[in-house]
């Protein structure tokens, strides 16, 4: 109680606080002034901060737009209706990206700033021509070098022209009479004139003025609520607000625009073991299904004639909302028609968003090491057959138009061709193809065209070490990958279709073709690219670790995720040798060597000279150790006697013979000790 007590401060004390910040004394002199001209140039600089960088990307869309210079349009060739239709979706989702709310609102704001940037410049420059500057020689109309008689016979004549006695009429005539008088004190008086000359004012220098460039309503009494009001909701309510749903928004999508949850979800499916029946169920839990389908009592009876048409039985445990996912996908890959408009919207939704969702699953069973090259293989299959809305097991001819399971029978037993493999198929010439005799010309001419959509694979591939003509063990292998694509009899000079061709997916779809090199022994994808571009030819590198000698086996995989029978692979076989087996480097020695300096001559001169004195006194020492001792007796009898000439002589020789020996210069001497001679000696 006694806390809640402070803090019993009324709306006047507070605005009380306020105002006194800024004021000192009793007569309340504002310390800060509110500067409405600086208040201004403030806020112009703060419409061009804004104003720039929108107006740049708005201007950017613009340009792109009208010179087709935007990222990858889908470009498609097929004549088809299928095509046509998914063509005039992409044009309408074109067109309608201008007329989003987000469009919308960018262009508005533009506008607005825009017109709000040129008002601020309006009053800019009226405030600079409301400016003026006291200046005593123009008001007195004399140049800056006048006399003093100069002056004062300039001043009696405008005294008398612009006196308020002889100018009643005018308002401004007293004003103007100051003025002039002001203008001739400050240049009759010689420290006012110096002052002017030297501070530009005739009573000397200003004192610091320190303003705020905001407007002066702000001190207002009347103002104070407003004002505190829309402080604290700027600052407390709408910044933080909007920052935590910008990044409550943004944060719970992944590259490929989904929700990071179902990496998750996605995870607890994806192994080597889950078939390719049941991909539509992983694709049928994602979160944006859950979020937005919903199941509806007036969907009834269309649900179940669906489930009898599809033959698809529902578990006891799953979720209703996963199993109508899933029975729209099947009812979609066995073209079943639906009519109830809510279960054609909601099948809609999941065709929309299913190019992100297969793609970020395909993506997911290659980056993660622990899924081997099966499922990664299945995730492309699946791809292939849902956008083709094909099953497991139909041919790969029943993506060309006006071909069905019957039609294709059919078309089988009459044309011997049907029985090649559809990549070789495609790859005929037109009179070859064996379609006019089974349908009609312009049947004919809507599958030829398709036929031209469909891409030729090639693949060549080489493998390496580098700077090496052999493979051992732990070495580095490159191997390098040239993939092309051809599309056989479209001009040399049309652009590549990137759109793909389809007979049940009519919304449009980018072609995207994976590229990845597998281990055949450690059953795992090495690495991978992801080629969406339109292209002709790409060559890529990849470098994998030998870890062991011995044969090993590597597949390069070129798939698309589009079209059914029209990937590529190459095998490479890799003798690894031995590590202990390869030949050491040999030791690169310089030819040119550079010859030692002063300094590291002196140095190894001492260390040569430090080791042969130590080498001198280990053997004085062996000497001493080997030598007996003799008695006094045995030496006189045993050295022979000599003249004193003769013993000076050999003296001289072997002092002559040991420092020719031993070489000890005269600076080591203090630091090395010379080793004594033996007593026989």
């Amino acid at each position: 109680a006694e806390y809640m007590g402070i803090l019993r401060i009324n709306k006047f004390q507070v605005m009380g606080f306020f105002k006194d910040t800024f004021s000192k004394g009793e007569k309340k002199e504002f310390l800060l002034n509110y500067d409405d001209a600086a208040f201004v140039y403030f806020i112009f600089v703060i419409l061009v901060v804004l104003f720039a960088p929108l107006t740049y990307y708005l201007l950017k869309r613009i340009i792109k737009r009208l010179c087709g210079w935007e990222g990858d349009p889908l470009n498609f060739a097929c004549k088809c209706s299928n095509c046509e239709k998914a063509k005039n979706r992409y044009a309408q989702t074109r067109k309608s990206s201008w007329f989003s709310c987000f469009s919308i609102l960018h262009i508005v704001v533009v506008v607005a700033l825009g017109y709000a940037l040129i008002q601020t410049i309006g009053l800019i420059g009226k405030d600079t021509k409301d400016i003026k500057r006291f200046d005593p020689y123009q008001t007195l109309g004399i140049p800056t070098n006048a006399t003093d008689d100069q002056i004062k016979v300039a001043y009696r004549k405008l005294a008398r022209e612009l006196h308020p006695d002889k100018n009643p009429d005018d308002p401004e005539a007293a004003a103007k009479f100051i003025l002039l008088t002001k203008a001739y004190q400050s240049l009759s008086d010689e420290e006012g004139r110096r002052n002017y000359l030297r501070y530009g004012n005739p009573e000397g220098p200003g004192a610091l003025q320190v303003g705020i460039a905001l407007p002066e309503f702000l001190i207002k009494k009347e103002n104070h609520v407003t004002v505190l009001t829309v402080f604290f909701l700027i600052i407390i309510v709408i910044i933080p607000g909007f920052g935590l749903y910008w990044y409550s928004s943004v944060s719970k999508f992944n590259k490929q625009g989904i929700y990071d949850d179902n990496t998750k979800r996605y995870a607890q499916f994806l192994n080597e073991n889950l078939p390719l029946k049941k991909f539509p169920f992983v694709m049928a839990i994602t979160e944006e299904f859950n979020e937005n389908i919903t199941m509806k009592n007036s969907e009834a009876p269309a649900f179940s004639q669906l489930m009898k048409d599809t033959k698809l039985e529902r578990p006891k445990d799953l979720n209703p909302k996963i199993y109508k996912c899933m029975l729209l996908i099947h009812a979609y890959m066995q073209s079943q028609k639906i009519e109830d408009p809510k279960l054609l919207a909601d099948q809609e939704y999941i065709l929309l968003l299913a190019p992100r969702i297969i793609s970020y699953i395909i993506e997911l069973t290659i980056e993660n090491s622990m899924y081997c090259k099966l499922i990664c293989k299945r995730a492309i299959k699946f791809s292939q057959l849902f956008f083709q809305g094909l099953e497991e097991g139909d041919s790969a001819f029943l993506q060309l138009p006006f071909f069905d399971k019957d039609t294709y029978k059919k078309w089988q037993k009459k044309c011997k061709i049907g029985k090649m493999k559809f990549k070789n198929y495609i790859a005929l010439p037109k009179q070859d193809l064996g379609l006019a005799d089974f349908f009609q010309d312009e049947e004919v001419k809507t599958i030829e065209a398709a036929i031209d959509v469909f891409p030729k694979m090639s693949l060549d591939v080489k493998f390496y070490v580098r700077n090496s003509d052999k493979i051992y063990q732990g070495d580095l292998l490159t191997i390098e990958v040239d993939a092309s694509r051809n599309y056989g009899n479209l001009p040399m000079n049309s652009e590549i279709p990137n759109g793909i061709h389809s007979n049940n997916y009519v919304y449009p779809k980018q072609e995207i073709i994976w590229l990845f090199v597998v281990s055949e022994e450690q059953r795992r994808v090495h690495d991978y690219a992801k080629l969406h571009r339109p292209f002709s030819k790409v060559h890529k590198e990849y470098s994998i670790f030998l870890e062991h000698a011995g044969k090993q086996e590597y597949t390069v995989y070129l798939k698309l995720d589009s079209y059914k029978g029209l990937g590529c692979k190459k095998k490479i076989v890799v003798e690894a040798e031995r590590s202990d087996l390869k030949p050491k480097e040999p030791e690169v020695v310089d030819a040119d060597l550079r010859e030692p300096s002063l300094m590291e001559q002196m140095m190894g001169a001492c260390q040569n000279e430090a080791g042969s004195d130590n080498e001198l006194e280990e053997d004085a020492k062996e000497e001493t150790k080997k030598a007996k001792p003799i008695k006094k007796d045995e030496a006189k009898s045993e050295i022979p006697s000599k003249s004193p000439k003769e013993g000076k002589e050999e003296l001289e020789k072997k002092k002559t013979t040991q420092s020719s020996q031993y070489k000890i210069s005269d600076s080591s001497r203090n630091e090395f000790r010379v080793p004594t001679l033996s007593t026989q000696k």
